[in-house]
């Protein structure tokens, strides 16, 4: 169940795109200062993409953790299922006691949250990173 949510089509094109904008320049100056290839990936291609790596791991979380219809197919015993999966067994088992459910749809909301507010910053540097005309 991990395995599919690893690469999926958004971060990978979001990723391609984001390398395409960076400036061909850069690369040339480090050509220039006898850097090779593997160098320029971890000295500069590296350090220059954290910020659509931090954006596309904030939203691969979110989305991985809020799925609930692939869980709910894949997943076969009880204990196994996923947080949003298992809410809606327990809505299902305990019709009318909403104390406990919105107990669990608050303990279901707030991970992605927190992870949200942590990396906000890097997450906002990566969507507006092509904003700012050059």
């Amino acid at each position: 169940m991990i395995l599919p949510g690893c690469a999926h089509a958004f971060g990978i094109l979001a990723t391609r795109q984001f390398m395409l904008d960076l400036p061909d320049e850069i690369f040339e100056a480090a050509r220039i200062d006898g850097a090779g290839d593997f160098d320029i990936f971890t000295r500069i291609v590296w350090p220059l993409c954290r910020p659509i790596f931090a954006s596309l791991a904030v939203t691969s979380f979110i989305y991985t953790w809020d799925q609930f219809l692939y869980p709910l197919i894949i997943m076969q015993d009880e204990p196994m299922f996923t947080l949003p999966v298992a809410l809606v067994s327990l809505a299902n088992k305990s019709f009318g006691h909403w104390g406990v459910l919105l107990a669990g749809g608050i303990v279901t909301a707030v991970p992605s949250r927190l992870v949200f507010l942590l990396a906000q910053k890097a997450y906002v540097a990566g969507i507006t990173s092509g904003a700012v005309k050059k």
